[in-house]
């Protein structure tokens, strides 16, 4: 893996993808299969994403950008007329939830035009089983390495052109070897349970931060234990979702996601216990946990559109209400210690987040999201953080009705 690290950090391409990794890739691309001195080395190309060599092509026209939020898109003419389009949604990084790709196919379904769809992704990223299952139905699922394979595969088809200041060729090759390095380094990145969680130390992040892409390494440790999680804790009787907004429609409901946000990758659960009104898109109450970085937190979470409805002062006094008794009772919003969990691996007394005052008693963002948080310890292994999202799972759904009743009490409290 230092091989592709070092051909990277010399490959220039790579350098000027680095302020737009995802719009780069777009762009590039575009560019290189919409080149009207290149027609021979396009077909090319789409002959072997499209799996048929034998293919005759007449035309391919320039591609279409950003077209109904679709990165690219191709038409390719037949003979008789027949036209095909060819549909890439560009996610470098990350898979779109589940939602998104539907809608985008939907957005072409009744254009009279024969479809193919593509999502291409640098990486095979975590989406809980269910919403993969529907992807593939409808949609080809490709990687950079792919890309790589049809572009080198075409490069004999490149039409040299006296006049170039810097030769196509030359930039495609350039451009295969970055993405070829690239796609390396990220399938040689794996967890193995009986590893340390030792991600966020500057010692195994500096040779990724050194070429700015620490945050893709961060990313591909977090997705890996996230895809472990629900592995562990998916059953037959519990909906899980990894779309946020597919979540909040069904209580009893658990979301799991990842993120990466103020330099470092999160890994969530929250489970949806109970609406607090009827509206279409209703305020939720949810409890679950989020490991960020090294922070472990324990949170309770208000989410919904309905929340306009609902002053400053109501939401707070709703957070603050449940959130104090839930505290009070040691029910929640303390350390896995307090709450009896078998796989606690926290010392007693050293939760934190009591925020900024010395009146609150816990960190709150907007009083939407409230929460405290325990510090992963030195040595922690990746088998222990599993055990312990189970655990505080399996805590959550057998306390589930008690935390219910607090909710309740709280509505008839305020009056909501």
């Amino acid at each position: 893996m230092n091989d592709d690290l070092t051909a990277l950090a010399k490959n220039p391409l790579f350098q000027m993808s680095l302020g737009s990794k995802e719009l780069f890739h777009s762009n590039f691309l575009a560019w290189a299969l919409g080149n009207k001195d290149q027609q021979k080395f396009t077909k090319s190309f789409f002959k072997k994403l499209l799996k048929d060599e034998d293919l005759i092509i007449d035309e391919i026209e320039p591609p279409e950008r950003e077209k109904m939020n679709i990165d690219l898109k191709f038409k390719i003419k037949f003979p008789g007329g027949k036209k095909k389009s060819v549909i890439i949604e560009n996610k470098v990084k990350s898979m779109p939830y589940k939602s998104q790709p539907v809608k985008y196919k939907e957005k072409f379904e009744n254009n009279g035009e024969d479809n193919t769809f593509f999502l291409l992704s640098l990486i095979e990223p975590y989406l809980v089983r269910e919403d993969w299952k529907i992807i593939q139905e409808d949609w080809n699922i490709i990687n950079y390495k792919n890309i790589a394979g049809y572009l080198k595969d075409s490069l004999k088809e490149i039409k040299i052109i006296d006049d170039e200041k810097i030769p196509f060729k030359s930039l495609i090759s350039s451009y295969i070897d970055f993405i070829q390095s690239l796609h390396e380094i990220t399938k040689n990145v794996k967890i193995i349970d009986d590893a340390k969680f030792d991600f966020n130390k500057e010692i195994v992040l500096k040779p990724y931060r050194d070429l700015r892409i620490h945050d893709l390494f961060l990313k591909l440790t977090y997705q890996q234990i996230a895809m472990k999680i629900e592995m562990k804790v998916g059953g037959a009787d519990l909906m899980v979702f990894s779309d946020w907004n597919e979540f909040k429609k069904c209580e009893g409901g658990l979301y799991i996601g990842t993120g990466f946000t103020r330099g470092t990758s999160l890994i969530e659960f929250k489970y949806n216990l109970k609406k607090l009104d009827n509206s279409k898109d209703p305020l939720i109450v949810a409890l679950g946990v989020q490991l960020q970085g090294n922070m472990f937190k324990y949170i309770i979470e208000l989410s919904g559109k309905s929340i306009d409805s609902y002053t400053k002062s109501e939401i707070q006094l709703i957070t603050d209400k449940i959130a104090n008794e839930l505290l009070e009772e040691k029910k929640w919003l303390c350390s896995a210690s307090d709450l009896s969990i078998e796989e606690n691996i926290f010392e007693e007394g050293k939760i934190k987040g009591n925020g900024k005052s010395r009146k609150e008693k816990f960190n709150n963002y907007n009083n939407t999201f409230i929460y405290k948080y325990d510090v992963i310890p030195e040595g922690t292994k990746i088998s222990q953080v599993l055990s312990l999202f189970e655990g505080i799972l399996k805590y959550i759904l057998d306390n589930r009705r008690s935390f219910i009743e607090v909710i309740e009490k709280t509505e008839k409290a305020i009056k909501i």
